[in-house]
């Protein structure tokens, strides 16, 4: 597996940001879309989490936290 790329999580985590509530196939088509490998998309997730990314999976979608820690983008 190639070395993880910085570029490659902010724009995994920027999809998550932009496109709150996709499943995870959804997400995998939107990275595919980006030519990334979709496969990568759960290394990448975890990577930017790893690097301060406030990500949270909803058993069906991931979603992007903001400071409060509430879900952006998504009407709770």
């Amino acid at each position: 597996m190639p070395p993880i790329d910085a570029g490659d999580i902010e724009t995994v985590v920027g999809l998550v940001a932009d496109q709150p509530g996709s499943t995870a196939p959804e997400l995998a088509d939107l990275v595919a879309a980006e030519g990334i490998d979709p496969d990568r998309t759960n290394k990448l997730l975890q990577a930017g989490v790893r690097r301060g990314a406030l990500i949270e999976s909803r058993s069906t979608y991931w979603v992007v936290r903001d400071e409060t820690g509430s879900p952006k983008n998504i009407d709770t």
